[in-house]
């Protein structure tokens, strides 16, 4: 059931990796025919640094599905056990 709502997510994530790409190339491109001027550079710094953000941001998101995914299991086999001790009393 978990994997569905994934599937939108992970399009999104693609599309934003995209988008920044993209915007990366395009800048690299004004940047080496001349169309950008140092001072100008300085803004492709912080796209490039919104970039790595945004991949951190994205590995914490898969790190906190992932916990939540065990703490989900685990707390089912601590309902089990319970519900099973509980019965047997």
């Amino acid at each position: 059931m978990a994997a569905l709502p994934q599937l939108p997510t992970t399009l999104a994530r693609r599309c934003a990796r995209a988008a920044v790409l993209a915007g990366l190339v395009g800048s690299l491109a004004a940047v080496s025919s001349g169309m950008i001027t140092p001072a100008r550079a300085d803004g492709l710094a912080s796209l490039n640094d919104n970039a790595e953000l945004l991949n951190v941001q994205i590995q914490m998101q898969h790190e906190n599905q992932v916990v939540s995914s065990v703490s989900a299991v685990l707390k089912a086999r601590h309902d089990t056990a319970k519900n099973s001790v509980g019965n047997i009393r």
